[in-house]
């Protein structure tokens, strides 16, 4: 069973006999707003070493992307970028060409 779209409280109800003779409810659970998250393998790259970021929690939009920036740089401004292609966990790795303060970005 896949969460609903909509955001709130549901529970399951457990019923007899092909008809609403409740038997059993389970706790309340909430159906709360995604959370993207980003992670790097490191903190410091050598010129030219690959970056790799792992991301979860991705939007289910074909046109969602993650954008590697220069630390202060406008979000226009992107080195380089990855469209997740409705990937809801993945791995992307990017060159670094040379070195920079550098932040990643999730659209």
């Amino acid at each position: 069973m896949e969460a609903p779209k909509e955001l709130g409280s549901y529970e399951f109800r457990f019923f007899k006999d092909n008809g609403y003779t409740k038997i059993g409810t389970s706790s309340i659970y909430q159906v709360v707003q995604y959370t993207p998250t980003i992670s790097v393998n490191a903190t410091q790259f050598q010129p030219e070493q690959t970056i790799t970021a792992s991301y979860a929690n991705a939007p289910e939009y074909s046109t969602a992307w993650i954008g590697f920036y220069k630390s202060g740089n406008a979000d226009r401004s992107y080195t380089s970028y990855e469209f997740l292609k409705e990937l809801p966990v993945s791995i992307l790795s990017l060159p670094q060409k040379k070195p920079v303060n550098t932040s990643f970005v999730y659209s």
